[in-house]
Protein backbone atom coordinates (compact mmCIF):
# COMPACT_ATOMS: atom_id res chain seq x y z
CA UNK A 1 0.00 0.00 0.00
CA UNK A 2 1.42 3.43 -0.96
CA UNK A 3 2.21 6.11 1.60
CA UNK A 4 -0.36 8.37 -0.06
CA UNK A 5 -3.19 5.85 0.50
CA UNK A 6 -2.15 5.29 4.13
CA UNK A 7 -2.16 9.01 4.82
CA UNK A 8 -5.62 9.39 3.25
CA UNK A 9 -6.98 6.51 5.38
CA UNK A 10 -5.54 8.03 8.55
CA UNK A 11 -7.10 11.39 7.76
CA UNK A 12 -10.49 9.74 7.17
CA UNK A 13 -10.32 7.88 10.48
CA UNK A 14 -9.42 11.04 12.41
CA UNK A 15 -12.16 13.01 10.67
CA UNK A 16 -14.74 10.29 11.39
CA UNK A 17 -13.77 10.28 15.06
CA UNK A 18 -14.15 14.04 15.22
CA UNK A 19 -17.62 13.74 13.77
CA UNK A 20 -18.53 11.14 16.35
CA UNK A 21 -17.36 13.35 19.19
CA UNK A 22 -19.18 16.40 17.82
CA UNK A 23 -22.42 14.43 17.51
CA UNK A 24 -22.12 13.10 21.04
CA UNK A 25 -21.86 9.50 19.87
CA UNK A 26 -18.26 9.32 20.98
CA UNK A 27 -18.96 10.43 24.56
CA UNK A 28 -18.11 7.86 27.20
CA UNK A 29 -19.00 7.50 30.87
CA UNK A 30 -16.84 9.88 32.86
CA UNK A 31 -16.23 12.34 30.03
CA UNK A 32 -16.81 16.05 30.64
CA UNK A 33 -20.49 16.89 30.31
CA UNK A 34 -21.23 20.46 29.23
CA UNK A 35 -24.95 21.09 29.97
CA UNK A 36 -25.08 24.43 28.18
CA UNK A 37 -27.53 24.41 25.29
CA UNK A 38 -28.90 20.99 26.32
CA UNK A 39 -31.14 22.09 29.18
CA UNK A 40 -32.27 24.89 31.45
CA UNK A 41 -28.94 25.70 33.11
CA UNK A 42 -29.82 29.24 34.20
CA UNK A 43 -33.21 28.15 35.48
CA UNK A 44 -31.49 25.45 37.55
CA UNK A 45 -29.02 27.93 39.00
CA UNK A 46 -31.40 30.77 39.81
CA UNK A 47 -34.70 29.01 40.52
CA UNK A 48 -33.80 25.92 42.53
CA UNK A 49 -34.67 26.49 46.21
CA UNK A 50 -31.58 24.81 47.59
CA UNK A 51 -28.96 26.32 49.97
CA UNK A 52 -26.06 24.70 48.16
CA UNK A 53 -27.13 26.06 44.76
CA UNK A 54 -27.75 29.49 46.25
CA UNK A 55 -24.12 29.46 47.38
CA UNK A 56 -23.08 28.36 43.90
CA UNK A 57 -24.74 31.46 42.46
CA UNK A 58 -22.84 33.65 44.92
CA UNK A 59 -19.62 31.92 43.90
CA UNK A 60 -20.43 32.44 40.21
CA UNK A 61 -20.58 36.19 40.74
CA UNK A 62 -17.40 36.23 42.80
CA UNK A 63 -15.38 33.94 40.52
CA UNK A 64 -16.18 35.89 37.36
CA UNK A 65 -16.47 39.35 38.90
CA UNK A 66 -19.99 39.87 37.56
CA UNK A 67 -22.01 42.95 38.47
CA UNK A 68 -25.37 42.83 40.23
CA UNK A 69 -26.96 43.95 36.99
CA UNK A 70 -25.43 41.06 35.08
CA UNK A 71 -26.56 38.59 37.75
CA UNK A 72 -30.09 39.95 37.66
CA UNK A 73 -30.14 39.68 33.88
CA UNK A 74 -28.91 36.06 34.02
CA UNK A 75 -31.76 35.34 36.42
CA UNK A 76 -34.21 36.88 33.96
CA UNK A 77 -32.82 34.66 31.22
CA UNK A 78 -33.32 31.65 33.52
CA UNK A 79 -37.01 32.49 33.76
CA UNK A 80 -37.15 33.23 30.05
CA UNK A 81 -35.81 29.83 28.96
CA UNK A 82 -38.37 28.07 31.14
CA UNK A 83 -41.24 30.24 29.92
CA UNK A 84 -40.22 29.81 26.29
CA UNK A 85 -40.29 26.02 26.56
CA UNK A 86 -43.61 25.68 28.39
CA UNK A 87 -45.14 27.95 25.73
CA UNK A 88 -43.24 26.64 22.72
CA UNK A 89 -45.29 26.45 19.53
CA UNK A 90 -45.72 22.84 18.54
CA UNK A 91 -45.45 21.97 14.83
CA UNK A 92 -48.80 21.92 13.06
CA UNK A 93 -50.39 18.49 13.46
CA UNK A 94 -47.85 17.35 16.06
CA UNK A 95 -50.33 15.51 18.29
CA UNK A 96 -51.56 13.32 15.45
CA UNK A 97 -48.08 12.51 14.09
CA UNK A 98 -45.45 13.28 16.77
CA UNK A 99 -42.84 10.86 15.41
CA UNK A 100 -42.76 12.53 12.00
CA UNK A 101 -42.48 16.02 13.49
CA UNK A 102 -39.95 15.38 16.28
CA UNK A 103 -37.10 16.90 14.26
CA UNK A 104 -39.11 20.07 13.67
CA UNK A 105 -39.87 20.34 17.39
CA UNK A 106 -36.22 19.75 18.24
CA UNK A 107 -35.27 22.59 15.90
CA UNK A 108 -37.63 24.90 17.77
CA UNK A 109 -36.13 23.84 21.11
CA UNK A 110 -32.61 24.41 19.80
CA UNK A 111 -33.69 27.89 18.71
CA UNK A 112 -34.79 28.69 22.27
CA UNK A 113 -31.39 27.78 23.69
CA UNK A 114 -29.59 29.54 20.82
CA UNK A 115 -31.48 32.71 21.73
CA UNK A 116 -30.54 32.35 25.41
CA UNK A 117 -26.92 31.77 24.43
CA UNK A 118 -26.88 34.85 22.20
CA UNK A 119 -28.23 37.09 24.97
CA UNK A 120 -25.80 35.59 27.50
CA UNK A 121 -22.88 36.17 25.14
CA UNK A 122 -23.89 39.80 24.63
CA UNK A 123 -24.43 40.32 28.36
CA UNK A 124 -21.11 38.88 29.52
CA UNK A 125 -19.03 39.87 26.48
CA UNK A 126 -15.35 39.14 27.29
CA UNK A 127 -16.36 37.02 30.31
CA UNK A 128 -18.58 34.71 28.26
CA UNK A 129 -15.79 32.16 27.63
CA UNK A 130 -14.94 32.06 31.35
CA UNK A 131 -18.66 31.68 32.15
CA UNK A 132 -18.95 28.65 29.87
CA UNK A 133 -15.90 27.06 31.46
CA UNK A 134 -17.31 27.80 34.93
CA UNK A 135 -20.64 26.14 34.03
CA UNK A 136 -18.93 22.99 32.75
CA UNK A 137 -16.74 22.60 35.83
CA UNK A 138 -19.56 23.49 38.20
CA UNK A 139 -21.91 20.92 36.64
CA UNK A 140 -19.39 18.10 37.05
CA UNK A 141 -19.11 18.93 40.76
CA UNK A 142 -22.86 19.40 41.11
CA UNK A 143 -23.59 15.95 39.66
CA UNK A 144 -21.14 14.33 42.07
CA UNK A 145 -22.58 16.26 45.00
CA UNK A 146 -26.16 15.25 44.17
CA UNK A 147 -25.22 11.59 43.79
CA UNK A 148 -23.46 11.60 47.17
CA UNK A 149 -26.41 13.45 48.73
CA UNK A 150 -28.86 10.93 47.34
CA UNK A 151 -26.87 7.93 48.56
CA UNK A 152 -26.64 9.46 52.03
CA UNK A 153 -30.41 10.02 52.14
CA UNK A 154 -31.04 6.41 51.12
CA UNK A 155 -28.61 5.15 53.76
CA UNK A 156 -30.34 7.16 56.49
CA UNK A 157 -33.75 5.99 55.30
CA UNK A 158 -32.76 2.32 55.33
CA UNK A 159 -31.34 2.64 58.84
CA UNK A 160 -34.54 4.24 60.10
CA UNK A 161 -36.93 1.83 58.37
CA UNK A 162 -38.63 -0.46 60.86
CA UNK A 163 -39.18 -4.01 59.69
CA UNK A 164 -41.47 -6.64 61.09
CA UNK A 165 -39.20 -9.65 61.41
CA UNK A 166 -42.15 -12.02 61.44
CA UNK A 167 -42.82 -11.12 57.80
CA UNK A 168 -40.81 -11.98 54.73
CA UNK A 169 -38.86 -9.56 52.57
CA UNK A 170 -40.07 -7.47 49.64
CA UNK A 171 -43.78 -7.51 48.88
CA UNK A 172 -44.25 -10.10 51.62
CA UNK A 173 -43.52 -7.33 54.14
CA UNK A 174 -46.09 -4.63 54.92
CA UNK A 175 -43.22 -2.18 55.50
CA UNK A 176 -41.60 -2.80 52.10
CA UNK A 177 -40.43 0.37 50.29
CA UNK A 178 -41.95 2.55 53.00
CA UNK A 179 -40.44 5.92 53.80
CA UNK A 180 -39.71 9.12 51.87
CA UNK A 181 -38.45 9.28 48.30
CA UNK A 182 -35.22 11.32 48.16
CA UNK A 183 -35.38 13.45 45.04
CA UNK A 184 -32.52 15.66 43.83
CA UNK A 185 -33.48 18.85 41.96
CA UNK A 186 -34.45 18.26 38.35
CA UNK A 187 -31.34 18.57 36.20
CA UNK A 188 -31.24 21.24 33.46
CA UNK A 189 -32.08 18.61 30.84
CA UNK A 190 -34.86 17.09 32.95
CA UNK A 191 -36.40 20.55 33.36
CA UNK A 192 -36.44 20.91 29.60
CA UNK A 193 -38.08 17.48 29.24
CA UNK A 194 -40.67 18.33 31.90
CA UNK A 195 -41.56 21.66 30.34
CA UNK A 196 -41.92 20.28 26.82
CA UNK A 197 -44.02 17.35 28.07
CA UNK A 198 -46.25 19.80 29.91
CA UNK A 199 -46.61 21.85 26.74
CA UNK A 200 -47.67 18.74 24.81
CA UNK A 201 -50.14 17.82 27.54
CA UNK A 202 -51.73 21.28 27.59
CA UNK A 203 -52.00 21.23 23.78
CA UNK A 204 -53.70 17.84 24.00
CA UNK A 205 -56.20 19.12 26.58
CA UNK A 206 -56.99 22.16 24.44
CA UNK A 207 -57.72 19.92 21.44
CA UNK A 208 -59.46 17.14 23.38
CA UNK A 209 -60.98 18.59 26.57
CA UNK A 210 -62.27 16.13 29.16
CA UNK A 211 -66.10 16.13 29.04
CA UNK A 212 -66.32 15.01 32.69
CA UNK A 213 -63.26 16.41 34.52
CA UNK A 214 -64.81 15.67 37.91
CA UNK A 215 -64.94 11.92 37.16
CA UNK A 216 -68.16 11.40 39.13
CA UNK A 217 -71.46 9.69 38.26
CA UNK A 218 -74.08 11.97 36.74
CA UNK A 219 -77.78 11.99 37.58
CA UNK A 220 -78.39 9.69 34.61
CA UNK A 221 -76.09 6.97 35.95
CA UNK A 222 -78.55 4.44 37.28
CA UNK A 223 -78.95 0.71 36.97
CA UNK A 224 -81.37 0.93 34.05
CA UNK A 225 -78.88 2.92 31.97
CA UNK A 226 -75.83 0.67 32.51
CA UNK A 227 -76.47 -1.37 29.36
CA UNK A 228 -76.23 1.75 27.18
CA UNK A 229 -72.77 2.81 28.41
CA UNK A 230 -70.19 3.00 25.62
CA UNK A 231 -66.50 3.85 25.33
CA UNK A 232 -65.94 7.47 24.31
CA UNK A 233 -62.13 7.40 24.18
CA UNK A 234 -59.36 4.93 24.92
CA UNK A 235 -55.74 4.17 24.26
CA UNK A 236 -53.72 1.09 25.11
CA UNK A 237 -50.18 -0.12 24.44
CA UNK A 238 -49.07 -3.70 23.93
CA UNK A 239 -46.58 -3.57 26.81
CA UNK A 240 -45.33 -7.09 27.57
CA UNK A 241 -46.01 -8.57 31.01
CA UNK A 242 -42.90 -9.69 32.90
CA UNK A 243 -42.93 -11.70 36.11
CA UNK A 244 -40.66 -10.24 38.78
CA UNK A 245 -37.91 -12.66 39.78
CA UNK A 246 -38.29 -12.18 43.52
CA UNK A 247 -40.39 -10.33 46.07
CA UNK A 248 -38.39 -7.07 45.94
CA UNK A 249 -37.94 -6.80 42.15
CA UNK A 250 -41.17 -4.94 41.32
CA UNK A 251 -39.02 -1.92 40.38
CA UNK A 252 -36.77 -3.86 37.97
CA UNK A 253 -39.72 -5.80 36.51
CA UNK A 254 -41.77 -2.64 35.88
CA UNK A 255 -38.76 -0.90 34.33
CA UNK A 256 -38.11 -3.98 32.19
CA UNK A 257 -41.70 -3.96 30.91
CA UNK A 258 -41.51 -0.33 29.79
CA UNK A 259 -38.06 -0.68 28.22
CA UNK A 260 -38.99 -3.90 26.42
CA UNK A 261 -41.89 -2.06 24.80
CA UNK A 262 -39.63 0.89 23.98
CA UNK A 263 -37.13 -1.39 22.25
CA UNK A 264 -39.76 -3.59 20.59
CA UNK A 265 -39.16 -6.75 22.65
CA UNK A 266 -42.79 -7.81 22.79
CA UNK A 267 -42.49 -11.61 23.12
CA UNK A 268 -40.57 -13.52 25.78
CA UNK A 269 -37.15 -11.98 25.09
CA UNK A 270 -36.05 -8.88 27.02
CA UNK A 271 -33.62 -6.11 26.13
CA UNK A 272 -32.29 -6.00 29.70
CA UNK A 273 -32.52 -8.67 32.38
CA UNK A 274 -33.99 -7.75 35.76
CA UNK A 275 -30.65 -8.51 37.42
CA UNK A 276 -28.90 -6.19 34.98
CA UNK A 277 -31.38 -3.39 35.66
CA UNK A 278 -31.17 -3.90 39.43
CA UNK A 279 -27.40 -3.55 39.62
CA UNK A 280 -25.77 -0.70 41.52
CA UNK A 281 -24.05 1.07 38.63
CA UNK A 282 -24.70 4.53 37.16
CA UNK A 283 -28.08 4.90 35.43
CA UNK A 284 -29.39 1.62 36.82
CA UNK A 285 -31.73 0.90 39.73
CA UNK A 286 -29.52 0.10 42.74
CA UNK A 287 -32.26 -2.26 43.91
CA UNK A 288 -31.87 -3.94 47.32
CA UNK A 289 -34.16 -6.00 49.54
CA UNK A 290 -35.50 -2.60 50.66
CA UNK A 291 -36.75 -1.94 47.13
CA UNK A 292 -36.10 0.71 44.46
CA UNK A 293 -36.29 4.50 44.49
CA UNK A 294 -38.45 6.56 42.11
CA UNK A 295 -35.46 8.70 41.15
CA UNK A 296 -33.46 5.63 40.08
CA UNK A 297 -36.30 4.28 37.92
CA UNK A 298 -36.74 7.62 36.14
CA UNK A 299 -33.01 7.94 35.51
CA UNK A 300 -32.70 4.37 34.21
CA UNK A 301 -35.67 4.69 31.86
CA UNK A 302 -34.25 7.83 30.26
CA UNK A 303 -30.72 6.44 30.00
CA UNK A 304 -31.56 2.92 28.78
CA UNK A 305 -34.39 3.86 26.38
CA UNK A 306 -34.25 3.20 22.65
CA UNK A 307 -32.51 6.27 21.12
CA UNK A 308 -33.88 5.39 17.67
CA UNK A 309 -37.53 5.19 18.68
CA UNK A 310 -39.80 7.81 17.15
CA UNK A 311 -41.19 9.64 18.96
CA UNK A 312 -38.36 9.42 21.49
CA UNK A 313 -39.52 8.39 24.96
CA UNK A 314 -38.90 10.88 27.77
CA UNK A 315 -39.96 10.16 31.34
CA UNK A 316 -40.35 12.54 34.29
CA UNK A 317 -41.33 11.80 37.88
CA UNK A 318 -44.09 13.88 39.44
CA UNK A 319 -45.46 14.35 42.93
CA UNK A 320 -49.27 14.42 42.87
CA UNK A 321 -51.84 16.54 44.65
CA UNK A 322 -53.32 14.93 47.75
CA UNK A 323 -56.87 15.70 46.59
CA UNK A 324 -58.36 12.56 44.99
CA UNK A 325 -60.21 14.37 42.20
CA UNK A 326 -57.23 16.55 41.28
CA UNK A 327 -54.84 13.59 41.43
CA UNK A 328 -57.15 11.37 39.38
CA UNK A 329 -57.49 14.00 36.66
CA UNK A 330 -53.75 14.52 36.54
CA UNK A 331 -53.04 10.79 36.32
CA UNK A 332 -55.53 10.36 33.50
CA UNK A 333 -54.12 13.33 31.56
CA UNK A 334 -50.52 12.19 32.04
CA UNK A 335 -51.12 8.59 30.98
CA UNK A 336 -53.16 9.79 27.99
CA UNK A 337 -50.33 12.08 26.86
CA UNK A 338 -47.71 9.37 27.40
CA UNK A 339 -49.68 6.67 25.58
CA UNK A 340 -51.24 8.65 22.74
CA UNK A 341 -48.52 11.22 22.01
CA UNK A 342 -45.23 9.72 23.18
CA UNK A 343 -46.07 6.02 22.79
CA UNK A 344 -44.67 4.79 26.11
CA UNK A 345 -45.96 3.44 29.41
CA UNK A 346 -45.98 4.98 32.88
CA UNK A 347 -45.04 3.88 36.40
CA UNK A 348 -47.25 4.05 39.49
CA UNK A 349 -45.85 3.77 43.02
CA UNK A 350 -48.85 2.51 44.97
CA UNK A 351 -50.27 1.17 48.19
CA UNK A 352 -51.78 -2.13 47.05
CA UNK A 353 -54.83 -1.82 49.33
CA UNK A 354 -55.11 1.67 50.85
CA UNK A 355 -58.68 1.62 52.22
CA UNK A 356 -59.74 -1.94 53.01
CA UNK A 357 -63.45 -2.45 52.45
CA UNK A 358 -64.12 1.12 51.25
CA UNK A 359 -65.36 2.08 47.79
CA UNK A 360 -64.86 5.00 45.42
CA UNK A 361 -67.71 7.04 43.92
CA UNK A 362 -68.12 4.44 41.16
CA UNK A 363 -68.75 1.67 43.72
CA UNK A 364 -65.35 0.02 43.17
CA UNK A 365 -63.32 -1.22 46.14
CA UNK A 366 -60.11 0.72 46.69
CA UNK A 367 -57.02 -1.33 45.92
CA UNK A 368 -55.25 -3.11 43.09
CA UNK A 369 -56.77 -6.28 41.71
CA UNK A 370 -55.67 -9.38 43.64
CA UNK A 371 -54.71 -7.70 46.91
CA UNK A 372 -58.04 -8.09 48.68
CA UNK A 373 -60.82 -10.61 48.99
CA UNK A 374 -63.85 -9.33 47.01
CA UNK A 375 -66.11 -11.26 49.39
CA UNK A 376 -64.58 -9.78 52.56
CA UNK A 377 -62.24 -6.90 51.64
CA UNK A 378 -62.42 -5.36 55.12
CA UNK A 379 -60.62 -8.26 56.78
CA UNK A 380 -58.86 -10.17 54.02
CA UNK A 381 -56.32 -7.98 52.19
CA UNK A 382 -52.64 -7.26 51.77
CA UNK A 383 -51.30 -3.71 51.92
CA UNK A 384 -47.73 -2.86 50.96
CA UNK A 385 -45.83 -0.46 48.66
CA UNK A 386 -45.46 -1.64 45.08
CA UNK A 387 -44.60 -0.51 41.52
CA UNK A 388 -46.86 -1.31 38.56
CA UNK A 389 -46.72 -0.27 34.90
CA UNK A 390 -49.54 1.76 33.35
CA UNK A 391 -50.32 1.04 29.72
CA UNK A 392 -53.64 2.66 28.84
CA UNK A 393 -56.72 4.73 29.62
CA UNK A 394 -60.46 4.60 28.92
CA UNK A 395 -63.37 7.01 29.37
CA UNK A 396 -66.97 5.84 29.15
CA UNK A 397 -70.10 7.69 28.05
CA UNK A 398 -71.19 8.09 31.69
CA UNK A 399 -67.93 9.96 32.42
CA UNK A 400 -66.15 7.16 34.24
CA UNK A 401 -62.35 7.20 33.81
CA UNK A 402 -60.36 3.97 34.08
CA UNK A 403 -56.69 2.98 33.86
CA UNK A 404 -55.15 -0.25 32.55
CA UNK A 405 -51.97 -1.56 34.13
CA UNK A 406 -49.66 -4.58 34.46
CA UNK A 407 -48.76 -6.24 37.77
CA UNK A 408 -45.52 -8.27 37.83
CA UNK A 409 -46.12 -9.91 41.25
CA UNK A 410 -47.06 -13.57 40.73
CA UNK A 411 -48.22 -14.62 44.17
CA UNK A 412 -51.13 -16.78 45.29
CA UNK A 413 -53.00 -15.05 48.09
CA UNK A 414 -55.91 -17.03 49.63
CA UNK A 415 -58.36 -14.95 47.56
CA UNK A 416 -56.47 -14.66 44.26
CA UNK A 417 -53.33 -13.68 42.35
CA UNK A 418 -52.49 -10.07 41.29
CA UNK A 419 -50.23 -11.09 38.38
CA UNK A 420 -51.47 -9.96 34.97
CA UNK A 421 -53.25 -7.18 33.08
CA UNK A 422 -55.95 -5.19 34.90
CA UNK A 423 -58.26 -2.18 34.61
CA UNK A 424 -59.46 -0.10 37.57
CA UNK A 425 -60.92 3.36 38.21
CA UNK A 426 -58.60 6.34 37.87
CA UNK A 427 -59.86 7.54 41.26
CA UNK A 428 -58.84 4.18 42.69
CA UNK A 429 -55.33 4.52 41.25
CA UNK A 430 -55.08 8.09 42.59
CA UNK A 431 -55.88 6.93 46.11
CA UNK A 432 -53.50 3.96 45.83
CA UNK A 433 -50.73 6.37 44.76
CA UNK A 434 -51.58 8.98 47.37
CA UNK A 435 -51.71 6.45 50.19
CA UNK A 436 -48.32 4.85 49.50
CA UNK A 437 -47.76 5.67 53.16
CA UNK A 438 -46.24 7.56 54.76
CA UNK A 439 -44.75 9.52 51.85
CA UNK A 440 -47.18 9.25 48.96
CA UNK A 441 -47.79 10.72 45.58
CA UNK A 442 -45.25 9.63 42.92
CA UNK A 443 -45.84 8.65 39.30
CA UNK A 444 -43.40 8.49 36.38
CA UNK A 445 -44.91 9.45 33.03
Amino acid sequence: MSKKIVIILLVCVVFANLLLVRSGIGNVEGSIDDPWGKGEVLNYLFFTPDPKIEQDVVRLQQDLGLSNMQMEKLKELGLKEHTALVNIELPEGYLSAPGKLDNELETKVDAVFAGIDKETRELLSPKYKDFRQWVTEWWEKEKSYREEWFEEQVRILNEQRVKNNSEGEGLLSSSFQSGPQPMPPLSPQDRMIRDIKERKLQEMLSKEPDPNPFDVPTVNDNVSSQNSITTTESGILNIPLRQQQNSYYCGPATTQELLDYDWGYLSTQSKYSQDELAQSTPHHLYTTTDGTMVYRITDALNYLRNPSKSPLSDWVSEYLSQDETTAANRIYDCVKEAVSTENHGVVYRVNTCPKPGQKDVWDEYYGLTGYFDPLDPTHNYWSTIHYVAGRGYTTYSNGRHRITYLDSWNHAYPWGNPYGYHIIDTRNVATCVNMANPYPGWIIW
